[in-house]
């Protein structure tokens, strides 16, 4: 409850043109005659002391006729012409006070249309209005009872007059009127959290050292190639034998190894994408901070072949029948590798970022910046298989097999910039489509510590990798709560 202090503008000889409704008004709209019936109600001590300033002798009276009658009586709908004058007019100004306008005339353009009813006291009748626009209550008219005409057969006929109600309750003290104020409308919900379930599109995040050219190699020489000008010529089933050159200059010694062939092939490689799920929460206003989780699998498997033809003893016998042609003695085996390696990765990784969204109906986009942290764990399993052969035919003099298991896990952080769109289905019903960048360290998945990788050889080119630069866009289910 608060204390409201009437204030009259205006004098009463003084007439106050209205020229529009609807800039302080009473209530708001009223939309029907029970609605008007309400807020007459709910301002009926208000209207009470707004005709004390009116009338202070028969306000007690009127206030309490009003709160019998107001229950009873009829509401009808009228228009208020230009002209019109009004007695009194009750309105709210901008802090919410009651202020009261005598002497008031409606002098707009045209009409209005109004909710209207009448109430009988002490003998008159009294007319009060609501503008439609505005809930304002007006007392718009006071006129005598009538007296009911004579019947010509009957001469002086007894007047009949409408009984004065009596009071039932005491007068009003002459106090400032309290007055319960019309409870506000709930502000429009607003939801504060997001939780969101979707799914991930990314690149092939899977490298190649030395570019995509290097996933397959076939390539295949003749060992007489290595050997350049001369005459080979061999002896006991080609196991060794007598080179013939005008060059002392021999490049191979022994130990040494030429590649006959070498044949890599990458044969599986696959990304498996696990569902996503995430958070956002707001911070003010439009800013919100958002939380992701993300978890792959990916796999690949690579086969190498290599024949290397071995020098297990090189000699030089000298000038053949002391001529310019010097000849040398080799000793040669053949061997043949065949090594299989696969890479198991597991990728998990947590998404930071601040997003602002601008909203325009039931779209909203959204700028986005945050960090990403990386759990990486690698699983590296090879299998070697070596076998020795006569240097120019198939049998088998020896061989061996081993396998090597590592795992490895790292972790790295990166920067991320994005962007989001977000659709509004229902209020805590939304479609969203999120797009990424980011660059993460290179790292390769050939563990050093296996004995294989040389990182100065071009020829590990093939090795798989992590990619650095990573571009990601997701769709989301997300409930607001």
């Amino acid at each position: 409850m608060v204390s409201v202090l009437f204030l009259v503008f205006g004098l009463f000889s003084q007439t106050i043109k209205i020229r529009e409704l609807g800039r302080l008004p009473l209530y708001g709209f009223v939309k029907d005659a029970d609605t008007a019936r309400q807020v007459v109600k709910n301002e009926l001590e208000a209207v009470g002391r707004a005709f004390y300033l009116y009338d202070r002798e028969k306000s007690d009276d009127v206030f309490l006729d009003l709160g019998e009658q107001l229950g009873k009586v009829a509401f009808y709908e009228r228009l208020i012409q230009p002209g019109q004058p009004i007695i009194f007019m009750l309105f709210k100004d901008k802090q919410g006070e009651r202020r009261v306008l005598q002497n008031v005339e409606w002098a707009g353009e045209g009409p209005f249309l109004a909710f209207g009813f009448k109430i009988a006291s002490q003998g008159k009748i009294y007319e009060f209005i609501l503008p439609q626009r505005c809930g304002k209550i007006c007392l718009l008219a006071v006129a005598a009872i009538l007296e009911k005409p004579k019947e010509p057969e009957k001469p002086n006929p007894p007047v009949i007059k409408i009984p004065e109600p009596e009071p039932v309750i005491p007068k009003a003290p002459v106090t400032p009127v309290i007055v319960q104020p019309v409870p506000a409308s709930n502000p429009k919900w607003q939801a504060n959290v997001k939780v969101k379930l979707g799914y991930v599109f990314y690149g092939n995040e899977l490298g190649w050292f030395g570019g995509e050219g290097f996933q397959e190699l076939n390539e295949e020489r003749d060992f007489e190639n290595y050997l350049g000008s001369g005459f080979l010529r061999w002896c006991n089933g080609h196991e060794y034998g007598f080179f013939y050159t005008g060059r002392k200059d021999f490049p191979y010694r022994c130990g040494s190894s030429v590649e006959l062939f070498n044949k890599r092939t990458i044969f599986v490689v696959s990304e498996r994408q696990w569902p996503t799920i995430g958070a956002e929460v707001r911070l003010f206003k439009g800013l919100w901070v958002g939380v992701d989780f993300y978890t792959r699998k990916m796999t690949a498997d690579i086969e190498e072949s290599r024949s290397l033809m071995n020098f297990r003893e090189v000699k030089y016998k000298g000038l053949y029948c002391d001529g310019p042609t010097h000849v040398y003695f080799m000793q040669l085996d053949r061997s043949l590798i065949s090594n299989r390696y696969r890479f198991n990765v597991d990728v998990n990784e947590f998404d930071l970022s601040l997003r602002y969204y601008f909203s325009a109906g039931r779209v909203s986009l959204a700028p986005v910046l945050g960090v990403a942290y990386q759990d990486l764990v690698s699983n590296f399993k090879a299998e070697f298989k070596s076998e020795l052969y006569y240097p120019f035919d198939e049998t088998l003099k020896c061989s061996d097999d081993s396998t090597v298991n590592i795992m490895t896990k790292s972790r790295k952080f990166a920067f991320l910039a994005g962007a989001i769109a977000e659709l509004k289905a229902m209020d805590n019903l939304r479609f969203g489509v999120e797009g990424w960048y980011g660059k993460f360290p290179e790292q390769s998945l050939m563990p050093k510590t296996s004995g294989i990788y040389h990182g100065d050889d071009a020829s590990q080119a093939y090795w798989p990798k992590i990619k650095t630069d990573r571009c990601r866009l997701a769709v989301f289910l997300k409930i607001a709560i």
